[in-house]
């Protein structure tokens, strides 16, 4: 899959990655929308965030559509639409620092819990 990553001191670039594989407790989430940051545009500046400089994913304001659960998911279904709450991520802050980011094809919540990682919002909300 595709993911927006911060390559050097001003720069950013498409990588290939592999896509997330889904535990038992895990929601991955195709992302269909994401703001950009401000936070962003700094981590550009200065070459990404440590320790992962010339490789921090970006993007942490994302919403997507539920791709696939973990056998021991309950509390949502695939296709239904939610908003990522990047803070509350086991693998680190989504697009902050952590090993993935939202500027991507899709994100794996680990050990995914509604109303804690995601929020699920009504499918009439436009992306």
């Amino acid at each position: 899959m595709k993911q927006v990553q911060v390559t050097a001191v001003g720069e950013n670039s498409f990588v290939d990655v592999d896509q997330p594989q889904v535990g038992r407790q895990d929601v991955l989430i195709k992302i269909k929308a994401n703001g950009i940051c401000g936070s962003d545009t700094f981590y550009t500046s200065i070459g990404g965030i440590p320790p992962r400089q010339g490789h921090t994913p970006l993007g942490h304001e994302a919403a997507g559509i539920v791709a696939d659960i973990g056998s021991d998911v309950d509390d949502v279904s695939i296709g239904d639409h939610v908003v990522i709450n990047p803070m509350a991520a086991e693998d680190g802050i989504i697009g902050n620092g952590g090993v993935q980011g939202a500027l991507s094809d899709y994100v794996n919540l680990i050990n995914a819990k509604a109303n804690r990682n995601f929020r699920i919002i009504p499918k009439n909300i436009p992306w």
